[in-house]
């Protein structure tokens, strides 16, 4: 990141290939690091791609408490890609909080490459 203004954070192990234990690491020690070489690097802002499954409402996981539902509807995600991507954006806020960097998290239904 040096000499960087700012970051896009995209990388993370998904899919259900993966090890449960290998999917939740990367994405939390993933953000870790991205947001610690941010604060070396004196960089202004982070966008972390975070994803709808923060909210632990999709593919099945577990029903609204009301339609149509909100950005403040409680999180409750239970599968470990989720579960990482609520835990970084609780990370994104304390860093902000912290540094005073911007960071912003996106919860994106998908992120596709060829």
């Amino acid at each position: 990141m040096v000499g960087c203004d700012g970051a896009a954070h995209l990388a993370m192990l998904m899919g259900f290939d993966h090890p449960h234990d290998q999917v939740f690491a990367s994405g939390t020690v993933g953000t870790w690091n991205v947001l610690d070489a941010a604060e070396k690097e004196c960089v202004n802002r982070v966008v972390s791609y975070s994803s709808v499954n923060a909210i632990g409402l999709f593919m099945g996981e577990s029903e609204p408490d009301y339609l149509p539902f909100a950005e403040e509807h409680g999180c409750r995600p239970g599968r470990p890609y989720g579960t990482s991507k609520y835990v970084g954006e609780q990370m994104c806020r304390l860093f902000t909080e912290r540094t005073e960097i911007s960071t912003v998290c996106i919860r994106s239904p998908a992120v596709l490459s060829d």
